[in-house]
């Protein structure tokens, strides 16, 4: 029925527009701002404004980031995102510090979100499927329960 509904209205549009003279055309759907690969942008703030610059996943915890640590309590080395990450697979931990090296999918203990608005979401599988850890923004420290070492994608919300 959905897909019969789409159809018809976009039937319907069309047909409107071509009386009016011009042809209607359908615009793509937007891509969520907050959906982007590490390395690009914050998500954009609710007025659509970046308010934070950083680098994504260079091993400095930079505000406006979630870093994930491969020790609890924030402990050893850590990999720090800003944007979406659908896997985890071939992310390593970058800072200094025990772990540095290893795989971030399913390694992580702990988490510092230095977003002062975003709530990061770690999830337990891959493309932000299953159990889930929340990390509200400005958190100093939070060691994961759902996804401790079993840390597999990332989002984000607010």
């Amino acid at each position: 029925m959905r897909r019969f509904a789409g159809v018809l209205v976009a039937t319907v549009v069309a047909g409107l527009g071509l009386i009016g003279g011009t042809a209607a055309h359908a615009q793509p759907a937007p891509t969520p701002a907050a959906q982007v690969q590490p390395a690009q942008v914050q998500p954009a703030q609710p007025n659509g404004k970046l308010s934070v610059q950083y680098t994504s996943y260079n091993g400095v915890c930079e505000v406006g980031e979630v870093c994930l640590y491969y020790n609890s309590n924030c402990q050893g080395s850590f990999a720090d995102f800003g944007g979406w990450v659908d896997d985890f697979a071939g992310y390593t931990f970058r800072s200094s510090g025990a772990g540095k090296g290893q795989p971030v999918k399913n390694n992580a203990a702990s988490a510092r979100n230095r977003d002062g608005d975003w709530t990061a979401r770690i999830w337990f599988n891959s493309g932000q499927k299953g159990s889930y850890d929340n990390i509200a923004p400005s958190t100093p420290c939070q060691n994961l329960q759902n996804t401790y070492n079993e840390n597999a994608s990332l989002s984000w919300y607010q």
